[in-house]
């Protein structure tokens, strides 16, 4: 039997967006407040992740391992970030689901 994942609910903030991921047109993004409960996130924010994702226009991803998608780095001035989020795959969602944003210093500009 494979295996589930793992969902656990976190409150979400939703946004307008306007963005082509993998030929696919989202509209809204729905961002998990998830990121809050890890120490060391200050720098991140909704504002920055919907920053960040702006930057995935056009890009052509595949899911990770763990069945989700994943980019990195992305920048807001020089620090460099890692999206993780997923999406319905029904052709007809237009919600980008973002479960995830970290920084990576070992990307930042110098």
């Amino acid at each position: 039997m494979k295996a589930r994942k793992k969902i656990i609910n976190y409150l979400v903030g939703r946004y307008p967006c306007n963005v082509v991921i993998n030929n696919r047109w989202f509209v809204e993004i729905e961002i998990s407040q998830y990121y809050w409960t890890k120490p060391g996130r200050s720098t991140v924010s909704d504002e920055i992740i919907q920053e960040l994702v702006k930057q995935l226009y056009g890009k052509e991803k595949e899911r990770n391992k763990n069945g989700y998608y994943d980019h990195e780095p992305l920048y807001v001035g020089y620090r460099a970030y890692n999206l993780i989020w997923d999406c319905d795959e029904s052709p007809f969602s237009s919600t980008l689901l973002i479960i995830d944003c970290y920084r990576e210093k070992k990307y930042d500009k110098k």
